[in-house]
């Protein structure tokens, strides 16, 4: 009977100890992945005019700096180097407002800000939402224990795919086209079905204290969908 007691007690504590960890990983990662998308979507916006007419070598520029600044920031946050990959990451999402300037400027032109900031808004919202539900998923599955690894691999095989055939579609058919808009869902798709399989590690991530690994898969795949969607958008009233 003591024994019994013993072991009820021992759960307990490692119940509270784990409801504890928890919380302490959200309270450190939900901030830091809301200033990180603020800092992006007002860069965005407040660069937008200039990202229209945004000289070709600064664009180069721009990719050259964006591309080792996220490789940076990841493996920060691989070797739990969670406070200087913030910090990155800070500077990333900056130089990704950067980046999507262009779409937004392109956005506002034609519909203007009030329109745009609507599609947003709404892009968002959508976005979250969703993606927060694959990750909900994920972590169901995982409490019945699926396995990850097989997602893993299907979702990489994909990615190289995708990474593959997205520069040849953008050069043969150009980012506006009808068969661009079909691959952009498909984008999505995949996207989503990232945020499933990051749900299914979010447990292993807390038990880690791998906060800033959440922040950055979260991150880019929401404004990854986000900008896909406001792409489509800028399809269908071109």
């Amino acid at each position: 009977m003591n024994r019994r007691m013993d072991q009820d007690y021992l759960t307990y504590q490692d119940e509270g100890f784990a409801s504890k960890a928890q919380q302490e990983f959200w309270n450190k990662s939900i901030p830091v992945l809301i200033i990180g998308f603020a800092i992006w979507g007002v860069t965005s916006f407040i660069f937008s005019e200039y990202g229209l007419t945004m000289d070709i070598g600064v664009s180069i520029l721009l990719m050259i700096i964006y591309i080792p600044v996220w490789i940076a920031t990841i493996l920060l946050a691989h070797y739990r180097k969670n406070a200087y990959s913030m910090i990155s990451f800070f500077i990333a999402t900056f130089i990704t407002g950067l980046v999507t300037a262009p779409l937004f400027g392109y956005l506002i032109y034609f519909v203007g800000v009030t329109e745009t900031a609507k599609l947003f808004l709404i892009s968002t919202t959508i976005s979250a939402s969703s993606l927060t539900g694959c990750y909900v998923i994920g972590w169901i599955a995982r409490k019945k224990n699926y396995g990850t690894k097989p997602w893993g691999l299907f979702l990489f095989g994909a990615l190289i795919l995708f990474l593959i055939l997205e520069p040849i579609v953008f050069i043969v058919v150009g980012s506006f086209n009808l068969f661009y808009f079909i691959f952009s869902l498909l984008m999505i798709g995949w996207m989503y079905a990232c945020g499933i399989w990051y749900g299914l590690l979010l447990e292993d991530e807390m038990k880690a204290d791998a906060w800033m690994y959440f922040v950055l898969g979260y991150f880019l795949t929401l404004i990854n969908i986000i900008v896909r969607l406001m792409r489509i958008f800028a399809i269908s009233n071109r």
